[in-house]
């Protein structure tokens, strides 16, 4: 499952429609709206802005790992960043 339906499946789950969810994020709802129909991946812009809205765990749920693993910061044992 690709991360738009697993996206669209929450939004169901939750009662959002995609103008709710742009709205809820701070997006335009065409720019919301086309990443729907796969005309547009998911971009960067929008999973930080639905991570800030709804958290990494929500997000975790449903985008590829990659984006907001990177944004955090590795944290290790001794308490340094790496």
């Amino acid at each position: 499952m690709n991360e738009q339906m697993k996206l669209r499946l929450w939004m169901d789950e939750n009662g959002y429609t995609a103008s709710s969810l742009a709205s809820a994020v701070g997006m335009h709802y065409v720019s919301v709206f086309r990443m729907f129909k796969a005309e547009r991946p998911l971009s960067p812009g929008f999973k930080l802005r639905f991570i800030d809205r709804f958290g990494v765990d929500v997000a975790d749920l449903l985008f590829d790992s990659a984006l907001h693993n990177e944004s955090r910061p590795h944290i290790t044992a001794d308490a340094e960043q790496t």
